[in-house]
Order: structure tokens, then sequence, then C-alpha cells
């Protein structure tokens, strides 16, 4: 009989009765070492499950983040999206 094993992100809340969202980070087979360096997950498969751990916390991160200010703190001018305007300092 096959094992298998998963690695998942979950995402959720602390108040009661709300969904969560589950994501497989990394999954896989349990199959027999052909040798000591089979052993646990190799390091590209490492690397792949920390940068899509990464990826999920930051994006949950990025969600949080509001902008408070409303002018620029160098100069009083108002911020504006896309605006681009030179400097003279």
């Amino acid at each position: 009989m096959a094992k298998y094993y998963r690695i998942v992100f979950e995402e959720y809340d602390i108040k009661p009765c709300c969904e969560t969202q589950d994501n497989i980070i990394l999954d896989g087979e349990v199959s027999a070492p052909d040798s000591c360096l089979d052993f646990g997950i190799r390091h590209e498969a490492q690397m792949e499950l920390i940068s899509k751990a990464q990826d999920k916390i930051l994006q949950l991160q990025a969600s949080e983040v509001t902008f408070k200010d409303s002018c620029c703190p160098k100069c009083p001018d108002v911020l504006q999206q896309h605006l681009v305007k030179t400097m003279l300092w």
C-alpha cells in the first residue's frame, strides 16, 4: 500500500465558523530511498517549498498594507497615482 504526503498552506481567521482556504504547496509519494542522499526532501524541492510558502505569506501581508499618507514626506505635494515629478534638491 503506497503512502503519500502533502504540505498545505492554510489561511484562517480566529473567528469561529469561518471558511478556510487550503493550498497544497508540496505533495508526493513516500518511497524507499536508494541512497542516504534520498532521505527527506531534496534541495531543489526545499527551495520550491520555501518559495511557494513565501509567496502565499507575502500575498496575505500585501493585502493588509494600507497607505495613510496623502502628502509627500519631503514636500507638501499631494500624492497621486502614476504621477512622476522631477524634484530639484
